[in-house]
């Protein structure tokens, strides 16, 4: 889990609990393992589920906001959520499912000191280059937040770093 004590953030691990100044999440999207496909059925129940819930969720817990598109999800409108076939390739043309990920900034920017790279970021391309260049580009924005608290965040004009 993921929280912000003070200043700071706390990452809660299996064994022991770290302070950190920034923190980068990047921990890869559906098939990396960052996000999951949890429908409200798919929770084990008698009947019925007990209330509706997102089809995905970080498996991080903790101030991610996730979406599509540049919007947050919308909770579906029924207890067992969307059927699966509005989320997928073929049935829509520009699927959620290739799309969802935590809203993200430029730079991959959550909140203060808090970024997300790679396939965990909503709308981003799904490469390991793009990854790669993603994770640099986070770590660099969460040593500058360090560095100087407060500092602005890169400007969309900025260029890439792999890039002149």
């Amino acid at each position: 889990a993921l929280e912000a004590s003070g200043s700071r953030w706390r990452v809660h691990l299996e064994e022991r609990d770290l302070d950190a100044d920034a923190v980068v999440v990047a921990t890869g999207g559906l098939l990396g393992g960052g996000l999951e496909y949890a429908p409200s059925d798919a929770a084990m129940a008698p009947a019925l589920p007990r209330a509706p819930r997102l089809p995905f969720r970080a498996t991080i817990d903790g101030p991610l906001p996730l979406g599509a598109h540049g919007r947050l999800l919308e909770m579906p409108g029924t207890l067992f959520g969307p059927a699966p076939e509005t989320l997928a390739w073929p049935f829509v043309r520009d699927p959620l499912i290739e799309r969802v990920g935590v809203l993200a900034g430029e730079g991959g920017r959550v909140a203060a000191a808090l970024y997300a790279a790679g396939e965990i970021v909503a709308d981003g391309k799904r490469t390991w280059l793009d990854a790669l260049e993603s994770g640099a580009r986070a770590g660099a924005l969460a040593a500058r937040d360090v560095r100087a608290p407060g500092a602005r965040p890169a400007s969309p004009g900025e260029a890439r770093p792999s890039r002149p």
